[in-house]
Formats: C-alpha cells, structure tokens, sequence
C-alpha cells in the first residue's frame, strides 16, 4: 500500500528546512511505496529543491506556510507593531486556508500530516480526520506570549494541541512537552556528513579551520580584519572579514553541514539545526546570543550548562582574536550523548501512518 505523507515546513528561516532534509531523505530509503508531498514557499522551497535528485515520489508546492518573526528594519529587534498586525491577519486566514486544504487531502489520499512548526496544517489535519505529527524543538507560543496578547499566541495552542503525536527533539524549550500530552523525545537530527568532503575541505588549507555562520544576525557594519591570525576562516555571507586567510561560501552552497564537521571551531548564531550540526560533529563553539528570543536563550542556557558553548555578543566578533583564545582555553564538555535520529523519526512516522487510510471525510459526511 502506498502511503502519501504531506509535510508543511516553517518557510522562517533554513533551519526547519535543514532538518526535514534528512527526515525525508529517510523515508525514502524506508519505504518504496510512498508519496510525499512538501510545502514551503519562496527560498526554503529552492533550498530543498537542490537537495534532491529528481524523484518522482517527491512532490513541492509553494505556499506560505509561517510568519515566524518581523524584525526592525536593519536590527535585530522584533517590531511589536507589526508582528501583532501580521499574525492577526495570518489568524484570519486560516479558516479559508484549513478549507482549501481539504480538497488538497482528498485529491492527493494524503494519509498522514508532518508539521514543522505551521500551525494550522494540524487544525487542516484533524477536520479531515488525518493522523498528524508536530516535530519541534519549540513553538511560536514561548516567542509570541513575550510579544503579542493572548488571543494570538493561544489559538497557535490550540493548534499544537490538535497534533496526534509530537516528536521532541533534545535542546528543546522546556514547555514544549505541556502543550500536548502525547509527545515522545527523540535526540538530534541534521544533514549527514560526507567523510570524504570534510576530508577535502581540511586539506585545502595548512591551518585550522574556524567556521562563521552568524548571517545577517551581526549586523556589523564594520570589516573584521583576521589577517593576522593563525586560522582559515570560512564564512557564510552576512558578515565582512578581511584577510588573505578568509573563504567566503557562495549563498548556493548545498551542504554546509560538511563545513562545520570540518572546523576545528565553529562561531554562529544559535539556530536550532546549526547547533544540531555542531553537536553531532562534536566542534568547539561559540554562539551569538540574542535575548530578545526565547529559543536563542534556551539553546545557549542548555549548552552552556553543558559546557558545550561559550556565548559572545556581537560586538566581540569585532575583537575575533579574544573570541578564539576564550574557544581555546574553555574546557568544553563531549560526554552528553547525541545521536542523528533520522531513522528512528522516520520509523515512527511511518508507523503512525494508519493501516488503511480512512474514506469517512469529515468534509463529506457534512454534506
């Protein structure tokens, strides 16, 4: 029997992205007999594009599934005003959109619904009566009760509390586990790496490896110079370094997961599915801390806990040589257990998908 798993990623951000990436990859070498279908919009939905070869079980659709945040022009500060505007009329669209998803169910036999983290793909699921299945390690809900008032952030409960199962992943909000009672923990997940490509990026130069990957997050005007550190530099764009020792990565860059397992040390912002990939390579980091969001505070209170980060603000970047002799002399901790869950997670959406799809649509049983 072929099975048809529909999946509504964040389009906020590469990071949710990222990790579906794996999990999907997963459930193709699972299972034969499967259909699945992707929802994202805009660069996310390229982004997952250029991972997979072509395959004719795969399916992409491009449709804003998430707001996720609305920053100040040119900071890093949430702008309230407009965040509260633009979740309000997200709320009120969901309705229209619960409904046209229906048709989307019925057309394509969809039998099991994965959400990471789009609220309203599981209120679509339970009106068609469809098993659904949230993967996170957060919700809006811890972001949002900080920002906007309670109408708002409690109709995203209502939402998370609709999912028929939630996969937890470790370094998680710790409220997460309360909004649905039917939860299970799984470890990490991230893009595999490549033993052979970490291999040829080491040694394409004769000096340790540190990784930037702050992105726009710095918001630096200023040029770092590290010309005279004992270091090649690889750099995602966003941030400006000087020195005849510095990489720029190209914006196209397909598996940068690769990159990271290849550093000695790795200097980003502390995005759930970067960290995943720190973790699971067992680098030395140092991330960048930003108050104003709950999920950064969480990932770097856990870490730090753990002796697995030391945290920086982003004016330390402009002193890049005091960064890297605190990375140096930190007694960094690789004890904790992780492991990449992509086959566990896969097996356990494959089992929750039913054994036989039901007919009995709510949609047409109202009729």
């Amino acid at each position: 029997m072929t099975k048809y798993i529909a999946f509504y990623i964040s389009n906020h951000g590469f990071g949710h992205a990222s990790r579906n990436i794996q999990i999907i990859r997963t459930l193709l070498k699972l299972e034969d007999e499967i259909e699945i279908f992707i929802k994202t919009a805009g660069p996310q939905l390229q982004f997952m594009k250029r991972h997979f070869k072509e395959d004719e079980r795969l399916h992409f659709y491009e449709q804003e599934t998430d707001v996720g945040l609305v920053l100040k022009e040119g900071t890093l500060l949430i702008d309230e005003e407009k965040l509260e505007r633009r979740i309000g009329e997200f709320v009120d669209s969901w309705e229209e959109l619960i409904e046209q998803e229906q048709d989307f169910f019925q057309e394509n036999k969809i039998g099991l619904v994965v959400s990471d983290i789009c609220p309203w793909a599981l209120l679509a699921a339970e009106e068609a009566r469809i098993k659904s299945v949230l993967i996170t390690n957060f919700t809006w809900i811890e972001i949002y009760k900080e920002y906007l008032p309670e109408n708002l952030w409690d109709a995203y409960l209502t939402c998370y509390e609709s999912a028929s199962k939630v996969l937890i992943y470790e370094v998680h909000q710790p409220e997460v586990p309360s909004y649905n009672p039917e939860y299970e923990m799984v470890s990490l997940v991230c893009r595999k790496f490549e033993e052979e490509e970490v291999e040829r990026i080491q040694k394409q130069y004769d000096k340790p490896i540190v990784m930037i990957s702050v992105g726009m997050s710095a918001n630096l005007s200023e040029e770092i110079d590290v010309s005279h550190l004992p270091y090649h530099f690889i750099i995602t764009p966003g941030l400006k370094v000087k020195g005849d020792n510095v990489t720029y990565l190209s914006p196209d860059t397909k598996n940068t997961q690769n990159y990271v397992a290849a550093s000695t040390y790795v200097i980003a912002k502390a995005g759930w599915t970067t960290v995943s990939e720190i973790l699971l390579s067992n680098r030395k980091c140092a991330l960048l801390g930003r108050d104003t969001v709950a999920e950064d505070r969480t990932t770097i209170g856990i870490l730090k806990e753990r002796n697995q980060c030391i945290e920086i603000q982003t004016e330390d970047l402009l002193h890049m040589e005091q960064v890297l002799e605190r990375m140096e002399q930190f007694p960094y901790s690789f004890e904790y257990e992780y492991h990449n869950d992509d086959y566990e997670i896969g097996k356990k959406l494959l089992l929750l998908y039913p054994e036989r799809r039901k007919r009995g649509w709510k949609k047409q049983e109202d009729k």
